[in-house]
């Protein structure tokens, strides 16, 4: 059934946040699966050509965007009611999206609506909002990124039951064969300038991400090239003076979402060095117990061999030996062995890279994401 569905977000389109990311990412799923998408997002200050290239995006929809008023405890609620105006103009047959008081701002136009959370409410009052949304008649489910997420809503929120949550981990799109090769000299690509293994990191570097481990795993390899892309400007500054003695590090600073596939296939070995308190969008907060990295999606995809720490959470996705190594995130000396064991053993790193892309095929796709969270 071909559904005419509204996604309602908070997301700054385009940006450089990863939330901008999974959001487009989700939109492109839903049209692949045949339905109609008008995406409500933020209104930007960049200057973007091409938005859906920006994003690696191949399938269209409409974005409309509102301006979130600089009111400081009333931007949420102007923004949702801006929303709901340009709403009120299209006919819908779903509602869908990641922003609280856009929903409630909806909910009385009586469609089905469909809340997708990425971590608890922080607040009493997010907590109240929250409890509002799930309890209109028209609530039809919500959404969340891990099983541990899941049994925190159930503790949260008594009354809701487990028909009502459904889990769907992030996702990555398979990437079309040309890119999954590279047929040009990695150092067209790569900073470094020798023939060692290169070993890298994609994404933000907030604390917690796993700076500290990379930056401890470059000054213990001498002989290994990291590379870390991605990072906002006040993060890569204090990250380049802390490590400006390390020759083998190489910071690239944040590369668009549809820019990263020649990465991806330059190098060697990806990490996943999260630590067992992880900040948030913005360097705040505590998301380590729910989180589900984008990036752990997308190494699977592009058939690159993982260490990643061993935390619960990424343990839903992720299996020791089979489609990574998991390593304790403190631990520097197992992060190490690791490494040397997939440089010294090129068949185990392939067999671990071939279960990781066939996991993610059959389980994580955007597009298996977009049909599984409208239940």
């Amino acid at each position: 059934m071909r559904l005419k569905i509204c996604y309602l977000s908070g997301s700054i389109i385009p940006s450089k946040n990863a939330n901008s990311v999974h959001v487009m990412k989700m939109c492109q799923a839903f049209v692949e699966n045949g339905h109609k998408v008008n995406l409500y997002a933020r209104k930007s200050d960049e200057t973007i050509k091409d938005v859906f290239e920006y994003y690696g995006i191949t399938r269209k929809f409409y974005v409309v965007h509102n301006e979130w008023p600089s009111y400081r405890g009333l931007g949420g609620m102007l923004y949702a009611n801006r929303v709901r105006k340009n709403i009120e103009k299209a006919s819908a047959d779903i509602f869908y999206g990641r922003e609280l008081y856009s929903l409630l701002a909806v909910s009385g136009l009586g469609k089905p609506l469909v809340y997708e959370a990425h971590k608890p409410p922080t607040t009493l009052f997010g907590k109240k909002l929250e409890a509002m949304l799930l309890r209109k008649k028209n609530f039809k489910h919500l959404t969340v990124i891990s099983e541990a997420l899941k049994n925190e809503y159930l503790r949260i929120y008594p009354f809701l039951t487990q028909d009502k949550i459904i889990v769907a981990h992030d996702g990555a799109d398979l990437p079309k064969e040309e890119q999954l090769k590279n047929d040009k000299p990695k150092t067209n690509v790569l900073m470094s300038s020798n023939d060692g293994l290169n070993v890298g990191y994609i994404g933000h570097l907030y604390p917690g991400k796993g700076m500290e481990v990379i930056s401890a795993l470059a000054s213990k390899m001498p002989q290994v090239n990291f590379h870390v892309i991605g990072g906002k400007e006040e993060d890569l500054k204090h990250w380049k003076q802390e490590c400006q003695d390390l020759e083998n590090l190489f910071f690239y600073g944040f590369v668009p979402n549809g820019e990263l596939c020649k990465y991806y296939s330059s190098i060697d070995i990806f990490l996943a060095p999260y630590q067992n308190k992880v900040a948030a969008a913005g360097g705040k907060g505590d998301i380590s117990k729910w989180m589900s990295p984008l990036k752990i999606f997308e190494y699977m995809a592009y058939k690159k061999t993982m260490v990643a720490s061993n935390l619960p959470v990424l343990k839903e996705v992720l299996v020791h030996e089979r489609n990574s190594i998991l390593c304790n995130p403190t631990d520097i000396d197992e992060w190490v062995e690791a490494i040397l064991l997939l440089q010294n053993n090129p068949d185990i790193r392939e067999k671990i890279a071939e279960h990781a892309f066939d996991d993610l095929a059959l389980n994580f796709t955007w597009k298996l994401r977009g049909e599984r969270v409208l239940g």
